[in-house]
């Protein structure tokens, strides 16, 4: 249904009135796969492709959600060595996030350092293996998907040493006036530029 045009009178007053307000959608793409990945269904030829299909259902989802008419879509993905911007900034940032503990019964102590060092590398050696293959099979499906969202006319931003919530931060404090956004993401952080113009649609897991 067409708008009433504003009354000239009022724009003389309030010409901000004047200005059209448009949409943009700001995904965490590194979340939004990561959360997709849990799918892990086979193509006819054996590769995993159910990360690539759940991203574009979510994606659909989310743009057609409360018929908004998004002018800009935009999927922000963490770039290379991410994080180590804000890491040389403030050092102990994610310092203890890979830190392993054990458990310890009554041994000498010559058998519990041993038993810890032992523990340790099995574990250090499991992880590198483990990590590993998922990192290869995340890269893999994001390449699809980047290529996927450039031929539909999403826009992908990623930049080295930069996380995609700082990112998605950066755009929303630089957006324009009569910009609207809504942004999906699984980080409750993002709840922190929510404004009368700034939506954060946290996805239920």
């Amino acid at each position: 249904m067409p708008t009433q045009p504003i009354p000239k009178k009022i724009i003389e007053n309030k010409p901000e009135l004047a200005v059209k307000t448009y949409n943009t959608l700001l995904v965490d793409g590194n979340t939004m796969l990561r959360v997709s990945m849990k799918d892990e269904q086979l193509s006819s030829d054996g590769r995993t492709v159910g990360g690539i299909k759940q991203f574009f259902i979510q994606l659909k989802d989310i743009m057609r959600r409360g018929k908004w008419n998004f002018q800009h879509v935009y999927v922000f993905f963490d770039g290379k060595f991410d994080g180590l911007y804000r890491q040389r900034i403030y050092s102990p940032y994610k310092a203890n996030r890979d830190k392993e503990f054990s458990d310890e019964t009554e041994i000498s102590d010559y058998m519990k350092a041993f038993n810890a060092n032992l523990e340790r590398m099995q574990k250090y050696i499991y992880k590198k293996q483990q990590k590993k293959s998922e990192k290869n099979l995340f890269y893999e499906q994001r390449s699809v998907i980047i290529q996927g969202l450039q031929e539909i006319g999403v826009r992908v931003v990623s930049c080295d040493y930069v996380e995609a919530d700082d990112l998605i931060a950066y755009y929303v404090k630089n957006k324009e006036n009569n910009e609207r956004i809504v942004i999906w993401t699984l980080d409750r952080d993002m709840t922190q530029l929510i404004s009368d113009q700034v939506i954060v649609y946290v996805q239920p897991f």
